[in-house]
């Protein structure tokens, strides 16, 4: 069969699902919803669509969102469609902006969780299907969204693989703003994350990744980094990050103002209402009583885990909903203790002593 510009075969990778003509068979169950919104992005999406087919998890559905295109767009999309029923294509007759585009996207698709493509970005095989698995095994109450590394790439270059590791980055929770986390092509979301705080703000032309951002870490959820290059990101020049720079920066300094305000009078204010700077603090007094709190309790000083328990209990639940780790700090106790105490040089003993103190906190906080 002979495909139109841009599309190619019904990819192998998703054959014993999908039939050539593109039919889904009875077991198809989308597990994630790529949302895709695209205006004027004809000489790109074809490689975008075609890095999403082409994923190593096939259980996905696919939402391309004209947004008032005057060029190929929406014929491009229309005829992947044609060839694979997980793409669909839902056009806007006049441009709404990007934020519109996306919330037309979350509004018609199904998928428990959600991830966004820029139409002239394009994923790497694995992306899609390494952050869902981790947020699958992430408790769900907590953890938003799990978020990838991503290759910047010129906007003339094909799909190269990526050209370094990715880089040594870390979990994700309120107390880690001001700035802007990550892309917006970057994470996987739970579609009820999505859902609790409204989507993206529609009055916002840029910088709307940012603030949705912000606003689901504020409702007290984190997001859990995968060590993977995911994405790539083209450096495109009419992308709005460069044709609206003034607009970003002053759309940016409105987030981070937001971030410092005290909406704790508020009738419908966030979980973590306080300004970010009083969650930095009593995690940073935190992360000292846990280290210390591990190393009175592997030295057997009950006095002294009794007092410092007693510090931590004060507002824990409220630390850990806003990026405190746990574990971690308590490992950083355990660790110290075992240079004086020979029982606890194996890591096997360590981390027993870790997650027995983890789950005492817990139970008492």
């Amino acid at each position: 069969m002979d495909y139109p510009d841009g599309v190619k075969d019904p990819l192998k990778t998703i054959a014993k699902r999908f039939r050539s003509s593109g039919e889904r068979t009875s077991e198809f169950t989308p597990k994630v919803s790529v949302i895709v919104p695209a205006k004027n992005a004809a000489p790109y999406l074809g490689a975008c669509l075609d890095s999403i087919r082409s994923q190593s998890l096939a259980e996905l559905e696919c939402v391309v969102v004209d947004d008032g295109s005057s060029d190929d767009t929406a014929r491009i999309a229309q005829r992947v469609a044609d060839v694979d029923t997980r793409v669909s294509l839902i056009s806007h007759v006049e441009s709404r902006g990007p934020s519109a585009a996306r919330n037309t996207g979350i509004t018609n698709s199904s998928a428990p969780f959600v991830t966004f493509l820029d139409a002239d970005d394009f994923l790497y095989p694995e992306s899609i299907q390494l952050r869902v698995e981790a947020l699958e095994n992430a408790d769900p109450e907590v953890v938003a969204a799990s978020y990838c590394d991503w290759q910047p790439t010129p906007e003339d270059q094909g799909q190269e693989p990526p050209e370094r590791a990715p880089a040594n980055r870390s979990n994700l929770g309120f107390v880690h703003g001001p700035e802007c986390p990550f892309i917006v092509t970057a994470p996987v979301v739970r579609r009820r994350a999505l859902e609790r705080v409204g989507g993206f703000n529609e009055s916002l032309r840029t910088a709307e990744d940012f603030d949705l951002w912000v606003r689901i870490l504020r409702n007290g959820h984190t997001f859990t980094y995968v060590p993977i290059i995911g994405v790539a990101y083209r450096q495109n020049s009419t992308s709005l990050m460069f044709s609206e720079s003034a607009g970003h920066a002053e759309a940016s300094m409105s987030v981070m103002d937001w971030q410092y305000e005290d909406l704790s009078a508020s009738n419908d204010a966030p979980v973590l209402s306080r300004p970010v700077s009083y969650y930095q603090l009593e995690c940073a007094k935190a992360r000292r009583l846990l280290r210390t709190y591990a190393l009175a309790a592997a030295c057997g000083h009950h006095e002294g885990v009794d007092r410092i328990g007693r510090l931590l209990r004060n507002d824990l639940h409220a630390l850990i909903r806003a990026g405190l780790d746990v574990e971690n700090e308590l490992r950083g106790g355990a660790w110290r203790a075992s240079n004086a105490l020979p029982e606890l040089q194996d890591g096997a003993a360590q981390e027993r002593l870790v997650q027995t103190l983890a789950t005492q906190l817990r139970e008492r906080s």
